[in-house]
């Protein structure tokens, strides 16, 4: 059995095709619904300001080469971070330099966040910025 799970290793995927595909269609909803509240609690709209990110995997190695890929961008990385509590995933968690909250381009970055943490096979779990 052993030997026949380490030929269809590279089969197994954390980050699905159909994950990434549902991730990409619901973002810019998503996007929408939180500069709702942002202006709900005295949010700027369309300010242009740094956001965190935050992806996982399941894998050291794929948390790190989407750490270099996001640094390779312009990115700057916080760190990778170990599973702790009995978790099993490693997070990536950086940040951008600032960019514009709103519209088309926001929901064009989310999506090619997406696709950056499909690339390494990490998930994006979403972003954060402070409210302004």
């Amino acid at each position: 059995m052993s030997i026949f799970n380490s030929f269809r290793q590279h089969l197994y995927r954390f980050y699905t095709t159909k994950e990434r595909d549902e991730a990409m269609s619901v973002q810019p909803a998503l996007n929408s619904r939180v500069f709702q509240l942002m202006r709900r609690f005295g949010g700027k709209s369309e300010s242009i300001q740094p956001v965190e990110f935050f992806f996982y995997s399941d894998e050291e190695d794929k948390a790190n080469n989407l750490a270099i890929e996001l640094s390779r961008m312009g990115y700057e990385v916080y760190g990778v971070y170990q599973p702790e509590h009995g978790d099993t995933q490693w997070s990536v968690i950086g940040c951008t330099p600032p960019i514009k909250l709103r519209g088309k381009q926001f929901d064009d970055w989310t999506k090619e966040m997406a696709q950056k943490g499909f690339e390494s096979d990490c998930k994006f779990d979403g972003w954060g910025t402070l409210i302004e």
